[in-house]
């Protein structure tokens, strides 16, 4: 995964997992995140940007939610 993606997942996880005055404060960090990288991609829409990271932040959660696989039997 591009580490810059990554990033921005984690930016967005810690945003969604908090509440309150903290998820403001990280929600201004993520949008923040968000700014920097349409700066670097003029082209590329917010909208566009942002559905690309909520697509990659479903994956990414379903990754890790997954249960350990039991190995096979000997």
């Amino acid at each position: 995964m591009n580490a810059e993606l990554e990033a921005l997942l984690h930016c967005y996880d810690a945003f969604k997992q908090a509440s309150g005055g903290e998820a403001r404060r990280l929600n201004l960090i993520y949008q923040s995140s968000l700014d920097k990288v349409l700066e670097r991609y003029p082209h590329l829409a917010r909208r566009t940007l942002q559905q690309m990271i909520d697509h990659a932040y479903r994956r990414w959660c379903r990754a890790y939610d997954k249960p350990p696989s039991i190995p096979p039997q000997a």
